[in-house]
């Protein structure tokens, strides 16, 4: 087990391996926005992300992002929550609030 000592934290972007995967899931390693909240992620070990890809899909459960060296498109349909204290990850960035609450307002509508 990988324990790390960073814990992610909301509006993080970090690089993820979302492998293994089945079916349409996102795999591979690449970048993800961290959507929970750093109560949730200190207490459970877990973190929810949305993986971000550099291909357009042009449908509404996606966000661009654009922050330092990262563009691509948030796929909020793609929800998941990870074990970072099981995988390894790689903190890139800070997203800036504005986008963070653009993200969770399509995952809220996905839910609601």
């Amino acid at each position: 087990m990988v324990k790390n000592m960073y814990i992610p934290d909301q509006g993080d972007i970090i690089y993820f391996n979302f492998s293994p995967s089945i079916g349409r899931e996102q795999k591979g390693v690449r970048p993800a926005i961290v959507i929970s909240r750093d109560i949730f992620n200190q207490s459970s070990g877990l973190a929810i992300v949305c993986p971000i890809t550099s291909k357009q899909k042009l449908y509404p459960f996606e966000v661009l992002v654009e922050v330092d060296q990262i563009y691509g498109f948030a796929l909020i349909d793609q929800a998941r929550a990870i074990d970072y204290n099981a995988r390894e990850f790689k903190f890139v960035s800070r997203a800036p609030m504005i986008l963070v609450e653009e993200i969770k307002a399509k995952f809220i509508s996905i839910v609601s």
